[in-house]
């Protein structure tokens, strides 16, 4: 049967379906099994339709006919004419006339008259059926087709809303649809000054959210009706809902009825143990005005209402000392309960349900942190964050029923120390999950804790950290079922947005939650507030949560609500430090191709490897990558290389090469932020000092000065280039010295190589641009020029636009990238976040333009592409990288060692003009039926790997392999095929199976492939030996050595 067919009371006996007779409909299905087709035909008077009507088959068109044939029928319904009234029965026969006297007869008496005749029944009202289509969302996994049936009672053949009688969903996607293939943020709202956006709540009908800000102590309101331009409507200032105006809302709801917002208010005098009772506040939603308040305890936390909206259940926390939760306070925190009037709310009653705890953590100072209430309005669960506990509320009898013991966490891997190292593979972990955010499973009967933790590691236990680092799921009677242990930390370093920093206190920080359902699945929504995430996870078997997703938020996320009138997730960020916060707005796709943030932004993942901090970027034509290295938040100094998969709109991070000096030893102590490709082999980078150039008045630099790295291809400092691979500033007598005690903490951000003279020797310049002028210089920066033939500086001087002060900070220039010819990109930035954005741009430049070491001629900027105006809105505070090539001209940020994700936005280079219209790393993929050169080894046991990234099986019989020796030939058997996405290894001479060629691989050799016709299929070339060196990824990537060896199975890439 067609489960997604859920016709809802069609036992109405008149519907009838006017005009569609012995017609099909078909509604796409999102499986191979056929279209859904219904079929209309006439039905006449009898026992299915007393008047005649319409007979509706439903079913697959399993044959392809674009008919339902009798085989083919799944479901059969009616939709009746109605039936015209009886006739009604004649009146009486009229009272007889009198009786004339004996006599003459006299003249008959009148005959009476006949009763009046019966109303005639009255016709049949024509019944309408309407057929729209119907979102991926709640009724329809893939979407599909809406059903509305009923009676036209005006007559004016149309189903108006007040006619409609019925309702069904005609389903795509049954038996094998895909249903719903990810989520993709689609919008986000930030505003001027950016106001902090810490829980979020919607309207029933979606179109409108509100918020709380604790900074500007008010509710906002924001109108998301149009997605791609949400706007503030306007705010209430809750500050004097407590008795000395200290107040500032916490949590916000609103009433399904779309009447009230609903806000909790808590004082925040300080010292917070005198603080005053806080408030329940109603905002009227119509005119955005205070329509009633009525007093809580002492520091009220989170807020539910419950379904009909005729109760809130807040938690109040009553926190006397935040930052001494380790020891029992005077004041236990309660459970209250409000019973609403909603036509008077300052009469709301209040009921105050004891906490009174046996076990956890300081059971005599219980502290709740977290609101949620069962579908049926019954029963509230709460958490006790620094009890480690989560009550269980009967609402009716407002009492406790149950304290669940949330327990501890314990896995096998976590990184404990902030050491500028990720480490999952570090020493066994147990952390009390003290959980944050608790919410209910669709089906009723679980539920999911965030597990922040909030007390001080070891407070209650000698080894025992605070929070799980990750989520738990359990059921209402206690037990729990499923614990992430260290999955989520894992995911979010794959997705570089692991933050170091946080390791040796609570990692992550799952904190916020929310669940509902998309597509017919179950799903939770947890964010990552110290990495700024939305993990999105299928909760269908609550015992077996599966994490499907990991998707950017905005800073600091704290709230996020599911939306199903909009089918939309919406979270909100408090922002860091208190600016940057916003909301961000989510969809579910049913494309796999749609998944994600939107249609330029690439996602950098990693097979498992942690990264980030990705503040330099450049294109190393020679394989294809994008190479990057993280700044100083990473103790060791490195280079990542990432193919950019433009299939997936993907990044991903195919090899790691560590830096060291030349002896050896593991570079660290620098801060890069820049990198380039040296024209001559190797890579340049450009290491930020500190302020004075690290410090030194007597020209001696030091890992702590602003230097020019040369390093060659194996990672080790290239001594052939300035003072064993390092160059220094100009000092003291060299031309074109600075002082360096005016140089500010702000440095090198950028690197470019230009070889002016490709055809000859010699010619190298590379270029650095400064991130902020010279204390001495105003305005203009510099970007300076270093001549390596000769050793000499040179600068030219770049204008900034103006500070902007206040939370947008000061102005910088961000990375150096060569475009063509004298010209060169750079990126602008200020320091703002989100709604104090105001400076994120990429501009253009020519040397010409300017004078050298002459800061009254500087150089004159164009701008080249706003990054604000993207649909994505890049307006992450540090957009650090930038690079040309492979397909696009990329900009990434730096996400402070993973205290967000790490995002590619792909532009086009032609953005930045002729000469950066052509893009020189394009780079192409082989094609259906193409075989290639995977793998090679060439150091002890040689072998040769060839792959099939085709969709179909080729017949190898004739193919030639060679060496750089054209008279050196190996010749594949007739009858040698290799299936699509299969693997074929030719071993070396030394090799015991059925293929082997007759002649070794070498130093400095080649592997070539021809066809039987001659021409070359692929080929690959090596300067030394290689143990081996791999496509990564197979069939499509660059080649990468050295890599493990893999014959005849999946490259191993980093």
């Amino acid at each position: 049967m067609l489960r997604n067919l859920p016709w809802i009371s069609l036992g109405a006996a008149a519907l009838a379906l006017m005009g569609c007779s012995d017609s099909g409909i078909e509604v796409p299905a999102g499986g191979d099994q056929g279209g859904v087709l219904l079929s209309f035909s006439d039905e006449p008077a009898g026992d299915n339709c007393e008047g005649g009507g319409t007979r509706i088959a439903s079913g697959r068109d399993l044959d392809g006919n674009g008919k339902v044939d009798d085989a083919e029928v799944d479901a059969v319904t009616y939709v009746c004419h109605g039936v015209k009234g009886e006739q009604g029965e004649d009146g009486e026969p009229g009272a007889e006339g009198p009786r004339g006297d004996q006599g003459d007869n006299g003249d008959p008496g009148d005959e009476g008259e006949d009763g009046d005749r019966g109303d005639d029944g009255e016709d049949a009202l024509q019944a309408l059926i309407d057929l729209t289509p119907e979102p991926i969302g709640p009724n329809c996994a893939n979407g599909g087709q809406k059903v509305t049936t009923g009676l036209d009672a005006n007559g004016n053949g149309v189903l108006d809303e007040g006619e409609i009688s019925d309702t069904a969903y005609l389903c795509d996607g049954d038996d094998g649809g895909r249903g719903v293939a990810g989520f993709q943020l689609v919008s986000k709202y930030t505003a001027p000054g950016g106001p902090i956006a810490e829980i979020v709540a919607a309207s029933p009908d979606g179109n409108v959210l509100a918020y709380t800000s604790s900074a500007t102590k008010t509710v906002g309101f924001v109108d998301i009706s149009d997605l791609t331009r949400p706007a503030l409507l306007g705010t209430v200032d809750v500050a004097g809902a407590v008795s000395n105006r200290g107040g500032e809302a916490t949590a916000v709801a609103i009433t399904p009825d779309g009447r009230y917002a609903v806000a909790t208010v808590k004082d925040t005098t300080d010292p917070v143990h005198n603080a005053d009772p806080g408030a329940l506040v109603f905002i009227d939603m119509a005119t955005r005005t205070l329509a009633g308040s009525v007093a809580l305890g002492v520091g009220p936390d989170s807020l539910k209402l419950t379904p009909d909206g005729r109760r809130a259940v807040i938690a109040i926390e009553d926190e006397e000392d935040a930052d001494d939760n380790a020891v029992a306070q005077a004041r236990p925190g309660s459970v209250q309960i409000v019973t609403i009037d909603a036509e008077d709310p300052s009469t709301s009653t209040v009921t105050t349900v004891a906490l009174t705890p046996d076990a956890g953590n300081l059971p005599a100072d219980p502290q709740p942190e977290f609101v949620d209430i069962t579908a049926d309005g019954r029963t509230a669960i709460v958490s006790l964050q620094e009890n480690n506990l989560i009550a269980v509320v009967d609402l009716a009898s407002a009492t406790v029923t149950r304290y669940i013991d949330a327990g501890s966490s314990v896995h096998a891997g976590a990184d404990l120390a902030s050491n500028g190292e990720i480490d999952l593979a570090g020493p066994g972990f147990a952390g009390l999950l003290e959980p944050d955010a608790v919410c209910l499973l669709p089906g009723g009967q679980h539920f999911v804790t965030a597990n922040e933790g909030d007390t001080p590691n070891a407070a209650f236990g000698a080894g025992l950290w605070a929070g799980g680092r990750g989520f738990s799921v359990f059921s209402l009677d206690g037990a729990r079922v499923y614990d992430s242990g260290d999955a989520a930390e894992r995911l979010a370093a794959r997705a570089g947005a692991y933050p170091e920093g946080r390791s040796g206190s609570r990692g992550i920080e799952i904190e916020g939650c929310a669940t509902g359902v998309f597509g017919g699945t179950d799903y939770a929504f947890l964010l990552g507030e110290r990495n700024a995430t939305l993990l999105v996870v299928d909760v269908s078997e609550p015992a077996a949560p599966v994490l499907e997703q990991l998707l950017g938020a905005p800073m600091r996320p704290e709230g996020v609500v599911v939306i199903p009138s909009r089918n939309l997730v919406a979270v909100s960020g408090e922002g860091d430090d208190g600016v940057g916060g916003g909301i961000w707005l989510y969809r579910p796709v049913a494309d796999p191709a749609e998944v994600g943030h939107g249609r330029d932004v690439y996602d950098a993942r990693s097979g498992g490897a942690g990264f980030g901090a990705l503040g330099a970027l450049s294109y190393e034509p020679a394989t294809g990558f994008l190479v990057a290295t993280p700044d100083n938040a990473f103790a060791r100094q490195r280079i990542w290389s990432f193919w950019p998969d433009h299939g997936e709109r993907r990044m991903q991070l195919v090899r790691e090469l560590l830096l060291r000096d030349s002896a050896g030893a593991e570079l660290t102590g620098y801060d890069p932020e820049g990198i380039a490709i040296n024209p001559e082999g190797g890579y340049i980078l450009a290491s930020e000092g500190t302020a004075g150039n690290g410090g030194s008045a007597s020209c001696a630099g030091s890992a702590r000065s602003n230097r020019i790295l040369f390093f060659d291809a194996d990672g080790r400092l290239d001594a052939g280039y300035g003072t064993g691979g390092i160059v220094d500033l100009p000092c003291g007598d060299e031309p074109n010295a600075i002082d360096w005690s005016a140089v500010r903490g702000n440095g090198f951000e950028g690197v470019a190589a230009v070889d002016s003279t490709p055809s000859a020797s010699g010619g190298l310049k590379v270029y650095v641009a400064m991130q902020r002028p010279l204390a001495t210089e105003g305005q203009n920066t510099r970007i300076g020029e270093y001549d390596v033939d000769t050793g000499r500086w040179s600068f030219y001087f770049y204008p900034l636009d103006p500070d902007r002060g206040g939370s947008g900070g000061n102005t910088f220039v961000s990375e150096l990238v060569h475009v063509g010819g004298d010209r060169f990109a750079v990126i602008e930035r200020d320091q703002g976040w989100a709604g104090e954005a105001g400076n994120k741009t990429v501009r253009t430049f020519a040397l010409s333009s300017g004078a050298p070491n002459d800061p009254a001629n500087p150089v004159e900027k164009e701008l080249a592409y706003d990054l604000l105006g993207h649909p994505f809105r890049f307006d992450q505070e540090k957009l650090e990288g930038l690079a040309l090539g492979a397909g696009g001209l990329w900009v990434v940020n730096d996400n402070d060692g993973g205290e967000a994700m790490s995002f590619f936005l792909r532009l086009d280079p032609s953005v930045l003009g002729a000469a950066g219209g052509g893009d020189p790393g394009a780079t192409t993929v082989p094609g259906e039926g193409t075989v290639v050169i995977n793998e090679v080894s060439s150091s002890g046991s040689d072998f040769v790997e060839l792959y099939n990234a085709g969709g179909e099986t080729v017949d190898l019989g004739g193919w030639t392999l060679t060496d750089n020796d054209p008279t050196h030939t190996f010749v594949l058997p007739a009858e040698t095929t290799l299936a699509a996405g299969g693997f074929l290894v030719i071993e070396g001479e030394s090799g015991s199976g059925p293929l082997r060629l007759s002649f070794g691989l070498g130093s400095g050799d080649s592997a070539i492939l021809y066809t039987p016709g001659g021409a070359v299929a692929d080929e690959h070339t090596w300067a030394s030996h290689v143990a081996t060196a791999s496509r990564c990824p197979d069939g499509a990537g660059a080649f990468v050595a050295p890599t493990p060896a893999t014959p005849g199975a999946a490259n191993s890439c980093l």
